[in-house]
């Protein structure tokens, strides 16, 4: 089985206490970008997207006559096979240009946060090889990444200000509004500040899948061989981890859960849960105003003074530059899946 590690919700908290914004933010992003994971699944491959269109300027369209899957002018989505597919494009396009690798790999967008190559200093590197090898790492490099691209860039403001139509146009490029980045953006911000909220106060927690490998791991730990069969390491919360849980939760007397609804007691129990702590303890008002700079919970997050639905979906429809430049299309749906 591979082995990659994922982001923790601690990365998430640290990256939103970096860029000043509230952490659903940087989770809304994430999950529209990339479908919620930075890997192929079964695999240690980042997600990846190749770009014929930017691969045709690399080259000067010399390519476009013979290989006209690889390499075209102007962009469509008519070309990507997603998933471990999108490699084949990428080594094709690396071995009809004489094994010269850098054109195809600044062509394409990587990892969590889809991230095109051209963009490697905005992402702090100083080369496309150095950022491709650290995107196939692990999503703390995505996230890292993703952070210096923002602050690079200054897109910060923008996401401080839930300003979704600004911030897809300059991250997605102006195809954006064709697309909806701005709005789905906001659609899972509202659903992610939602779920934050739930949490801090006090219902049952969702982990991250990293976080969910800690826990996995703890139980074969503290529970050893009273196991009928140690756990597989994998961040999915299954039947198996499910009845774990349970046992552990009768063995310490904890509430016993029924389903995947855990209880943050469960996680604070097992040492698992120091980041609870960070989430917003209150929810901000819904006034509809703009959110002021000076707003912040106690835990020096940026809490919105809306959630992101209404004033956000209504606002001008318009789309990409930060992971592609230049309109490049959706990133998220069946090209981004794994097959």
């Amino acid at each position: 089985m591979f082995r990659v590690r994922y982001l923790t919700r601690q990365a998430y908290i640290d990256a939103a206490r970096e860029l000043n914004v509230d952490v659903a933010v940087i989770m809304a992003v994430a999950k529209v970008e990339s479908a919620g994971d930075g890997f192929i699944k079964g695999s240690d491959l980042p997600k990846m997207l190749f770009e014929g269109h930017w691969f045709h300027g690399f080259t000067e369209g010399r390519f476009d006559a013979d290989y006209p899957s690889i390499s075209y002018p102007t962009w469509t989505k008519a070309h990507y096979k997603g998933g471990r597919g999108e490699y084949d494009r990428l080594l094709t396009a690396i071995r009809i240009n004489n094994g010269n690798p850098q054109p195809a790999l600044l062509s394409s967008s990587w990892g969590r946060f889809q991230i095109m190559g051209f963009n490697y200093d905005k992402a702090g590197y100083s080369n496309v090889e150095d950022f491709v090898n650290a995107m196939s790492s692990d999503e703390n490099a995505h996230l890292r990444a993703f952070v210096s691209f923002i602050r690079t860039t200054g897109l910060d403001d923008e996401l401080q200000k839930l300003e979704w139509a600004n911030f897809a146009r300059q991250y997605n490029g102006k195809g954006y509004e064709k697309n909806a980045y701005h709005i789905k953006m906001a659609s899972e911000f509202a659903a992610c500040r939602k779920r934050l909220e739930a949490e801090r106060e006090g219902g049952h927690i969702t982990p991250e899948r990293q976080n969910v490998i800690e826990l996995q791991t703890t139980l074969n730990i503290v529970l050893g061989d009273s196991l009928p069969e140690r756990l597989a390491v994998d961040g999915w919360l299954g039947e198996n981890t499910l009845r774990a849980i349970q046992q552990y939760c009768r063995q310490e007397g904890l509430p016993v859960p029924k389903d995947a609804k855990i209880d943050a007691s469960v996680y604070r129990s097992i040492g698992l849960l120091a980041w609870i702590s960070w989430l917003p303890k209150k929810k901000a008002p819904h006034d509809g105003a703009p959110v002021p700079h000076t707003h912040r919970d106690p835990s020096g997050l940026r809490i919105p003074a809306h959630a992101g639905d209404e004033d956000c979906r209504s606002e001008s429809r318009e789309y990409r530059t930060g992971s592609r430049i230049d309109g490049c299309g959706d990133r998220r749906g069946p090209e981004l899946d794994e097959t």
